[in-house]
């Protein structure tokens, strides 16, 4: 035990003498300034932060060659020197540079380069800020966007209240809830729309990210008890489709966050799922339909038929004709009166 004692405090002593703390404090201390230097130069290059992590393992890696460097040699006054190992009770002062030292600094620069250049790469591959965001515009604007899709933000606070923050995400979360219950709507969820709760981005940017055709945005107003909430829906090119403003007496919170809700989901709703409803009717065509055409039509035809039927049994050409009282009375007034109703629907639903 005594004899690891003894060679840890000797290499402790000859480490001190070599300066090699001083030479790894160095290093660490220009390591973090050139960290604290790229932190605050990237993002003004567009270099995203993620690229500081290539520079710091760059930092580690180099910890240990720069440890090796101070225990070798030597920085002072006249240059670099190689650091000659202590003799018996002697002091010994640095000796100038062999061929061997050049070997082992050339050694050192080539392990510096690499690391260099590792970084280089890795800071070069890491996509700038707004790359990843751009090529989902594309993929979007290529037509991912969801049909009948709609983003709900969180309604923006212009009162100087800070409480009404939660007023404000409440009624958002709540207009989002009663559309999530529309049929044939695309909502996205809470956790992705509230993400660009603060954003810069415009509108445009938003619905690509999102890959909706529209949002609905809005804002929350406070004046003592009186309450103004106002809401927009706006399209993906940025186009304010819809907007409202509701007043109203600030008493029950929840109750005021259903009623807002449900009226903004209900007109927001029919605003962006297109009307798949029934048939609408051409009154005109109504109008101008006659009321006996559809009996007049099925009795022409029977009368078509009876005298295909005739002229096709020529041994019975003495047969009588048909007498008048069967002859078609599609002209008159039909004896059932329900007999017009049946045609003027059809004509409705033609």
């Amino acid at each position: 035990m005594s004899g690891i004692l003894d060679v840890t405090g000797h290499v402790f002593r000859e480490a001190r003498r070599r300066k090699v703390f001083r030479t790894a404090g160095l290093y660490i201390v220009g390591a973090w300034l050139a960290l604290q230097v790229a932190s605050l130069m990237f993002p003004g290059f567009g270099i995203p932060e993620a690229a500081i992590r290539a520079l710091i393992w760059a930092a580690v890696l180099g910890l240990p060659v720069a440890v090796v460097f101070g225990w070798l040699f030597e920085i002072g006054p006249g240059g670099i020197r190689r650091t000659a190992p202590l003799g018996a009770g002697e002091t010994v002062e640095p000796r100038a540079l062999g061929r061997s030292d050049y070997l082992i600094l050339a050694a050192f620069a080539a392990i510096a380069v690499v690391l260099i250049y590792r970084a280089a790469q890795d800071i070069r591959e890491t996509p700038e800020v707004g790359t990843a965001a751009d090529a989902i515009d594309a993929a979007r604007e290529g037509g991912a966007r969801l049909p009948n899709s709609i983003a709900v933000l969180p309604f923006a606070n212009v009162s100087n209240d800070p409480d009404n923050e939660y007023f404000c995400d409440g009624i958002a979360e709540e207009i989002l809830d009663r559309l999530a219950r529309a049929a044939g709507l695309n909502v996205i969820g809470r956790t992705s729309s509230f993400a660009f709760k603060g954003s810069n981005y415009g509108i445009e940017r938003i619905s690509a990210l999102l890959g909706v055709h529209y949002v609905l945005q809005g804002s929350v107003r406070k004046a003592g008890d009186q309450l103004r909430v106002s809401a927009q829906l706006v399209d993906a090119g940025g186009v304010q489709v819809w907007s409202e403003s509701f007043d109203r007496q600030l008493k029950n919170v929840f109750e005021i966050q259903s009623e807002i809700a449900s009226a903004v989901a209900s007109t927001v709703a029919s605003q962006v799922v297109p009307d798949t409803g029934g048939h609408e009717p051409n009154l005109d065509a109504y109008e101008h339909y006659p009321p006996d055409a559809h009996c007049c039509t099925r009795a022409t035809r029977s009368v078509r038929a009876r005298s295909c039927s005739g002229r096709s049994r020529s041994t019975r050409s003495s047969r009588r004709p048909m007498p008048s009282s069967r002859s078609p009375r599609c002209w008159r007034k039909p004896r059932r009166p329900w007999v017009g109703r049946a045609c003027r629907s059809t004509a409705l639903s033609s």
